[in-house]
């Protein structure tokens, strides 16, 4: 049963039975007292009946209070937008996280807006004919135009409320701001599609064209272009430029050119973002001739393999000169190093095919360890690089094999691909492996192997390329290292964020103890309650192997039993669980243990008042990617006329608020006692 969360109040009133003694006495010592009595007796009903109607008009009026209270501080309080607004597009209520989401200053500036005239008349529309055929929406995703005119991508649910007849007076909805989350869906696609773009593209102009259209999804590129430093690292070429002023033509730039904004993010290996006002103060008049049309933003990143920066990567807009932000800095800086890592890549897979074509001009490039090898393993020939690369002269790796040159630890996975080659099974291989310098050093290298066979088909020479990763791995171990690190930080600000909630929970039972008002050990019992359910989410955040995802089984017998141990007659109540052992997200876990926290500390508090005993049952199942929680007692059932959805109580306000930030659905039933469900989706 569901409590409305209304206070108590006590009135020092006789017992009947005590009142009819007193006027029984009186009327056994006076005469003409029956006549007396039966009049006091009317006069004192009807004073009783008053004052019940007094206590019970108070009762209400406090629970009403109370409710919209604690409905004010959530409704401004929370991140969540929540709006209602008239069928016509009237903006009647929004709160100020929905002020805050759409970039107003106040509800009156919002308020003037229009949403049937606000420049998204599809999803408006899509809007309302959704929410009349369905009454409701849940979760429906699309941009929302803010105050200054960009778009914001958000997640929203409605429900219309209709009047007697069937009519729509307006709709209540909640909005979340879900932008963040997909532009870092649109990076991590991003990033994978320029690792894909490798493998896809048939050449380096197919994928710069793949590139382009990859980052042109997370932010305004339509004037793109990639600059990469020529071999003598003197200059830069622009093997891909896309623009609406200038065309592709471009000659080489020096590398140390003072004029160029290219050449200034090879040189400082930063980000560099300007805008107009800013390129004006920095350059003369006539650097736009020079150099290409002047833009009014201007945002480069540099691309780095390792230690290495081979180009730069640009965007630039010729109509805002706010086009880009910090953000963007951050977004193209992400994908730049993947960036980099594909184009260093595709460069070698097509220095290797022209190698084959051109075996001179191949040995000529030194970008990369080049070598010939026989079916013996042993080096036939071999470039400068790849000497450099294992510290040994010509004459002396020539005498030596790669085999014994190969870390132990690497050679069998190299044999077996070198003898798949041999039996004919494939022509070219490729993997990471380790190299012992001679000066007893390890180096990693990236290496890709083809061969040219014979007529016959058998294997006549192998040909390889060499690429010293080395730095890279250096840089991945680092990063490893860092993200241990942080882990070992986040750890401790959960093990303190768990030891402020068990003190915040510590302070409020000390102060109960000594509370003896009613309504106030209630709510503190409450306040306990909740704060438990939230200690135990981060204590199995802190003893979890990982943050992720948390075993559901422990943390829910775990809060049960704790939520049940703050009630002293919690010995004659039985409580029985069935809780499935599955992982689930923290993020979802914790709205779910606060639901389960109101509907444990109502049914101890008022399913069982008028019962020597009782039961409770409480499992959680979950098939497939579906979760049903149900809590069934056999105490007293809600009165008759008892409405939960039109309920006031802060509890029941509270467990459909949190069912529907789940995306599930709540019910409220009477089966023998009170039967609670709640469903929703992993």
């Amino acid at each position: 049963m569901m409590s409305s969360g209304g206070p108590s109040f006590c009135l020092n009133i006789k017992p009947i039975s005590d009142i009819v003694k007193i006027i029984r006495t009186h009327a056994l010592t006076r005469p003409g007292a029956v006549a007396l009595v039966t009049a006091a007796g009317r006069r004192r009903a009807r004073e009783r009946q008053a004052m019940k109607g007094k206590v019970h008009k108070t009762i209400a009026f406090e629970t009403l209070r109370e409710s919209e209270e604690r409905f004010r501080t959530l409704y401004e309080n929370t991140t969540l937008g929540l709006y209602r607004t008239t069928p016509d597009g009237e903006i009647q209520l929004a709160n100020p996280a929905l002020v805050k989401i759409l970039g107003y200053g106040s509800f009156s500036e919002l308020a003037g807006r229009n949403l049937e005239q606000s420049g998204f008349a599809a999803a408006r529309a899509r809007f309302i004919e959704n929410i009349e055929k369905n009454s409701e929406i849940k979760g429906m995703e699309h941009e929302w135009k803010r105050k200054d005119g960009s778009m914001v991508m958000v997640r929203e649910s409605a429900r219309a409320i209709r009047d007697a007849q069937g009519k729509t007076l307006y709709y209540d909805g909640i909005v979340e701001d879900i932008s963040e989350s997909k532009r870092s869906e649109r990076l991590t696609a991003a990033l994978y599609g320029i690792a894909q773009a490798v493998f896809n593209s048939g050449d380096l102009d197919e994928l710069y064209g793949r590139i382009h259209g990859l980052i042109a999804g997370i932010v305004p590129a339509k004037n793109f272009f990639i600059a990469l430093l020529t071999d003598d690292n003197r200059s830069l070429t622009f093997p891909y430029f896309r623009d609406e002023k200038d065309s592709d033509d471009h000659s080489l730039v020096q590398a140390d050119n003072p004029d160029s904004l290219t050449a200034e993010v090879l040189r400082t290996k930063r980000p560099l973002l300007l805008n107009e006002v800013q390129m004006t103060g920095r350059y003369a008049p006539g650097w736009d001739q020079r150099l290409g049309t002047s833009p009014k933003c201007w945002l480069g990143v540099p691309l780095r393999v390792g230690s290495e920066t081979i180009g730069v990567m640009a965007i630039q807009d010729y109509h805002d000169s706010g086009a880009y932000s910090q953000r963007d800095v951050l977004l193209l800086e992400s994908t730049a190093g993947q960036v980099a890592l594909a184009i260093a890549r595709k460069r070698t897979e097509t220095a290797l095919r022209e190698s084959v074509e051109e075996f001179k001009g191949y040995f000529n490039m030194g970008a990369v360890g080049a070598c010939v090898t026989s079916m013996d393993k042993g080096w036939i020939e071999v470039n400068d690089r790849l000497c450099r690369m294992l510290g040994y002269a010509r004459e002396e790796l020539l005498r030596l094999t790669w085999s014994e040159m190969t870390h132990p630890d690497d050679l069998n996975a190299d044999l077996d691909l070198f003898n798949l080659v041999l039996a004919g099974r494939r022509d070219s291989y490729e993997l990471e492996k380790r190299f012992i310098r001679k000066d007893g050093q390890t180096i990693h290298t990236l290496l890709y192997v083809t061969c040219q066979r014979n007529p016959d088909g058998a294997v006549r020479q192998m040909l390889a390329s060499l690429v010293d990763i080395s730095e890279r791995k250096r840089s991945e171990e680092e990063i490893q290292r860092q993200l241990a690190e942080k882990e070992i930080l986040l750890k401790e600000v959960h093990h303190r964020i768990k030891n402020n909630i068990a003190s915040i929970g510590g302070l409020l039972s000390l102060r109960l103890q000594s509370i003896r008002n009613p309504e106030a050990i209630a709510a503190l019992k409450d306040a306990i309650g909740r704060v438990e359910s939230m200690r135990i989410l981060y204590e199995k955040l802190l003893l979890g192997a990982g943050y992720k995802d948390i075993a559901v089984k422990n943390y829910v017998e775990s809060l049960i039993d704790a939520i049940v141990a703050l009630f002293p007659d919690s010995a004659k109540i039985i409580v029985e669980k069935s809780i499935a052992d599955f992982p689930l997200a923290a993020k979802r876990l914790f709205p779910l243990g606060l639901i389960l926290n109101e509907l444990i500390t109502n049914k101890m508090k008022y399913a069982f008042m008028d019962k020597a005993a009782g039961l409770i049952q409480v499992s959680l199942t979950k098939a497939d990617e579906h979760i049903i929680l149900a809590i069934q007692d056999d105490g007293v059932e809600f009165p008759e006329g008892f409405d939960p959805e039109r309920s006031a109580g802060f509890g029941l306000k509270l467990v459909k608020m949190l069912s529907q930030q789940l995306g599930g659905r709540f019910l409220l039933e009477k089966h023998k006692g009170t039967r609670c469900t709640l469903e929703f989706d992993v």
